[in-house]
């Protein structure tokens, strides 16, 4: 993606769907917001997400840190974070829960990234 046009990133298919920068910034919220969910705050995604709200113009820069900082912190997770599911709201969270969603959110819209810009599976 960082070899994209600036101007394809926000071309928008039709009113229905999101501009692909649209998409990579909701990748990184959403990301972002599972693993709060279970573990808090991880500081280096949070500011990952800021920068690409603000226009930033690595994107995908951004999502490989915003990926690292999060490895890093479900790697240090404890027996405790691991068993012990975690209420945001009206939702539960746990471990299997917060992985689920971070990997098939992130391969659902690579994959359509993907397809946008007609690359192979």
């Amino acid at each position: 993606m960082s070899t994209i046009a600036q101007p394809q990133l926000d071309d928008q298919p039709d009113e229905k769907q999101r501009t692909m920068r649209e998409i990579v910034q909701h990748m990184l919220q959403s990301e972002t917001y599972y693993v709060w969910a279970l573990l808090g705050k991880v500081e280096a995604a949070s500011k990952a997400v800021k920068l690409a709200e603000k226009g930033e113009p690595d994107l995908v820069k951004l999502l490989q840190q915003t990926t690292a900082a999060h490895v890093e912190r479900i790697k240090a997770m404890t027996p405790a974070e691991r068993t012990q599911p975690a209420s945001r709201g009206k939702e539960t969270w746990t471990a299997h829960k917060m992985l689920r969603r971070v990997l098939e959110h992130k391969w659902e819209h690579l994959t359509e990234l993907r397809t946008r810009l007609g690359l192979p599976d």
